[in-house]
């Protein structure tokens, strides 16, 4: 994955074995805030409570995805 733009910093927390969430991105100018912080692990809880709420997903007809690779 590119960065958002040059110097920038992804806080990011995983559910499951499969999945990642972003929780802030944020552009490199030091440290990271603790306010940030807090904000991200808020996320998370909220997330964790109601996954499916906050989730989206989307089935994909077979044959062949987006990146080329067969389906079935």
């Amino acid at each position: 994955m590119r960065p958002l733009v040059p110097h920038s910093r992804m806080l990011y927390f995983f559910h499951g074995m499969r999945m990642v969430i972003l929780g802030q991105a944020l552009t490199k100018e030091g440290a990271i805030p603790d306010a940030e912080i807090e904000r991200t692990i808020t996320r998370k809880d909220i997330f964790a409570r109601h996954p499916a709420r906050h989730s989206y997903e989307e089935e994909v007809p077979n044959g062949e995805d987006e990146r080329g690779v067969e389906n079935s």
